[in-house]
C-alpha cells in the first residue's frame, strides 16, 4: 500500500512539474484535468491508511465495506473520466 502512495505522489508531482515548467498555455489546460484527478488518488489512498489503521473494519465492518467501496469506485474512474474529459474537450483525438 505505501508503494502505491508513494507511485502517486511521484505521477502528481511530475504533473505538477510539467504543468508548471514544460507546458504550453494550452497543454495547461489540457493537464489540469488529469492534475485534479491525480490530487485525488493520494488522498484516497492515504485515508484508507488512516482507517485501517484505527481499526474501522473491525468495530464498523459494514460502514467499512461500503466506503472501501466507494474509495476503489473513484479511484478507479476518477483519472479515466478525466483523461476522457481532457480528450473531448480539446479534440484529442486526432492524431497528426
Amino acid at each position: 500500500m505505501i508503494v502505491f502512495v508513494a507511485a502517486s505522489f511521484l505521477a502528481f508531482g511530475s504533473q505538477i512539474y510539467r504543468y508548471r515548467f514544460v507546458s504550453t498555455a494550452l497543454e495547461k489546460q489540457q493537464t489540469k484535468w488529469v492534475l485534479a484527478s491525480l490530487g485525488f488518488i493520494p488522498v484516497f489512498l492515504i485515508l484508507g491508511i488512516f482507517l485501517s489503521i484505527l481499526g474501522v473494519e473491525s468495530r464498523l465492518p459494514g460502514f467499512f465495506e461500503f466506503w472501501n467501496l466507494l474509495f476503489n469506485f473513484l479511484l478507479a474512474t476518477v483519472l479515466p473520466i478525466s483523461v476522457a474529459f481532457a480528450i473531448l474537450r480539446y479534440h484529442l483525438w486526432d492524431v497528426d
